[in-house]
């Protein structure tokens, strides 16, 4: 068994601030923030020399990896960022194809708030509705991406492949 770790975390804009304006957009709920705002804040972002929030939680991630490894897991960790690139989808899609039987996500924020978990709970939610969508025959009565209350989501692969019921795996 495979197991992917989801390093979350808020995110930043790219490097050369290309999507500065669709971070702020994003960070502020889908509102477009004033010229004025981006200016301000591709000003201050220029000032420190960008964010290092991304490498960072990328190197806290290739660390966690590597202890579950050390320790005799075979485990994968990547990063999924709730405002910018690499997204949370990106880091589960990432993380399946890796071959993950199970992830576990990790908000790697300094403070709680049930506003902000909660965010990271819904992009997550969002994620599972859209594969459910693809894979599912009747997505409100999932078979293959299944919800384990008090746990999260899990793959059900039942050696039969994911796609196809049952039925037709007897058959085959």
């Amino acid at each position: 068994m495979t197991r992917g770790v989801l390093l979350m975390t808020y995110g930043s804009p790219a490097d050369d601030l290309h999507d500065l304006a669709d971070y702020l957009t994003a960070v502020r709920g889908g509102r477009a923030a004033p010229d004025e705002l981006v200016a301000e804040f591709r000003r201050r972002y220029k000032v420190i020399g960008g964010s290092p929030l991304i490498p960072i939680t990328r190197s806290q991630a290739e660390a966690v990896e590597r202890l579950l490894r050390d320790r005799g897991v075979d485990a994968r960790a990547t990063v999924g960022m709730r405002f910018s690139e690499p997204s949370v989808a990106t880091g589960l899609r990432e993380l399946a194809d890796a071959g993950c039987d199970e992830v576990a996500g990790i908000i790697m924020s300094p403070q709680y708030s049930g506003l902000l978990m909660g965010g990271y709970e819904r992009a997550i939610d969002s994620h599972v509705k859209n594969l459910r969508q693809k894979l599912e025959p009747n997505p409100r009565q999932p078979r293959y991406v299944v919800t384990v209350y008090g746990v999260g989501y899990k793959l059900q692969d039942d050696e039969r492949g994911v796609g196809q019921p049952a039925e037709e795996a007897a058959h085959a």
